[in-house]
């Protein structure tokens, strides 16, 4: 069991490792293929695949001498590395708004900060989505009468104008909050004060993520110029109080030239705050390689499939001890898990990860 259990973990580290899968013409035409606007993977397509109670989020490459190839066989869709049969009896899960099951959409795809592991400050114009708040609002109700919408998030690049993205942010929760009740909202914003926070949860946000980025103090000043580390941190702790356990949550990003140390360290604060972090690799593409390794001062490398499991242990580790699990969560990234190794999905046998996914936002066939 436990081999089998590292194997699927393994591969999808490789996966996640490479990034980027090429879709043979065997495939039929794929509905709900995301194009992001936020993040690292900003104005690139992207689709989600599912295997054996992992899901695993690849970006689209029209380059056919890629690693992974998805192909179309008799018995379904499989994964081919170089050529080989990876993985068989693949599922395709079609984004709703940029993930299964969700509506996770960004609100604000510029950005007046310079982070620079993100693509977001430099899309061109034409990959800019300029909505306002009102058609978002519009949107996100039509696509709520969808019975596979289980939740919305929320997140944002910032406005240029002061205040504004958080403004918008606040009237579009409390505006859905009014129409939909029950349904789980996550928000993620660029706070700066803690009145922030609160007018975010006054408004009707059922979790937050306050992104860390990296606990390691001389990499967060190379890739976050803008960000005061220490007043991030304050901000973060208040959150995880305001919310509550297992309501907040933040990412933490690797491969940036930060020690495993460091990274336990981050996980340890965020745990003892209350907070189940993602732990995740980090990402890059044409639009952002060159800010990022002119910060780092050389080149980037993908992280390799073993640290991703290392990580994952750790983090299994100590989730487990601070009594916390990614599990409990309703929106986001957590919600999804397909762009990280998620420790008590993918770190467990297949039979209980297929018993996650009710609560990640599916059902598979033949689970009750």
């Amino acid at each position: 069991m436990e081999a089998a259990v590292t194997d699927r973990a393994a591969r999808k580290a490789e996966l996640l490792s490479s990034g980027y899968i090429f879709v043979d013409p065997s495939v039929a035409a794929l509905e709900g293929v995301a194009r992001s606007t936020a993040g690292p993977d900003a104005g690139e397509s992207a689709i989600t695949l599912e295997w054996r109670g992992s899901r695993v989020r690849m970006r689209v490459t029209k380059d056919p001498a890629a690693s992974f190839r998805l192909v179309e066989r008799d018995a379904g869709l499989a994964i081919l590395k170089g050529g080989e049969p990876f993985i068989e009896g693949v599922d395709y899960l079609p984004n709703l708004m940029h993930a299964p099951g969700m509506a996770f959409v960004n609100i604000e795809s510029g950005c007046a900060m310079d982070c620079k592991f993100c693509a977001t400050p430099h899309l061109k114009r034409d990959q800019r989505k300029r909505v306002k708040k009102e058609e978002w609002l519009k949107r996100l109700l039509e696509v709520a009468k969808r019975e596979d919408l289980k939740s919305i998030g929320i997140t944002a690049g910032v406005s240029g104008v002061r205040g504004k993205t958080l403004s918008d942010m606040e009237w579009l929760v409390r505006e859905l909050r009014a129409r939909l009740p029950d349904l789980p909202i996550g928000a993620e914003p660029y706070v700066e004060v803690e009145e922030e926070i609160l007018r975010l949860k006054r408004a009707g946000v059922t979790e937050l993520k306050l992104n860390l980025q990296s606990y390691d103090r001389r990499v967060f000043a190379k890739v976050c110029p803008d960000w005061d580390f220490e007043r991030l941190l304050r901000l973060i702790a208040f959150a995880g109080r305001e919310f509550g356990r297992e309501r907040v949550t933040a990412n933490l990003i690797v491969g940036m030239g930060e020690t495993d140390e460091s990274v336990e360290a981050g996980v340890r604060f965020l745990a003892g705050n209350g907070i189940v972090p993602t732990v995740r690799a980090l990402r890059w593409n044409d639009v952002n390689r060159e800010h990022l390794e002119a910060a780092l001062g050389g080149p980037v490398e993908p992280v390799t499939p073993e640290r991703m499991l290392n990580l994952a242990r750790m983090q299994e580790r100590l989730l487990a001890e601070a009594g916390l699990s990614s599990l409990n969560y309703k929106t986001m990234c957590h919600a999804c898990g397909a762009c990280d190794i998620v420790p008590q999905v993918d770190l467990a046998p297949a039979s209980r990860a297929s018993g996650a996914l009710i609560q990640l936002g599916r059902v598979p066939p033949g689970v009750a």
